[in-house]
């Protein structure tokens, strides 16, 4: 066993604020690359708008937000839900209250 430090950054691109990120796991496999972050959005912090590279899930664990797809309107999201967008799709998150995601990208759908 190792115990490690994990460490999380501010995300500041697409116009984003109050959200800090932590990369758990970068995947390189045949079928194509898969990635896992943990995401604290702080009360009246925004994940800005941007288009995905891949299949993206966004489960909330912990809080309550919204989240927005194509449309760019904002639907209700809290703990035990989730959003999929697919690939090139653009999308964005916030939160009033605050709220702890995970987010998993993969080359392939998730559910």
């Amino acid at each position: 066993m190792e115990i490690v430090t994990l460490r999380s950054r501010a995300v500041e691109q697409f116009g984003s604020t109050g959200v800090d990120m932590l990369r758990l796991l970068p995947v390189h496999a045949t079928s194509g690359a898969a990635s896992l972050h943990v995401a604290r959005i702080a009360p009246g912090g925004t994940l800005g708008r941007h288009p995905t590279r891949q299949w993206q899930l966004f489960a909330v664990v912990e809080g309550a937000g919204w989240v927005a797809g194509p449309d760019d309107v904002r639907q209700p999201v809290e703990a035990g839900r989730a959003a999929v967008w697919k690939p090139g799709e653009e999308h964005s998150a916030g939160s009033d209250a605050g709220m702890l995601v995970v987010i998993a990208q993969s080359d392939l759908p998730p559910i």
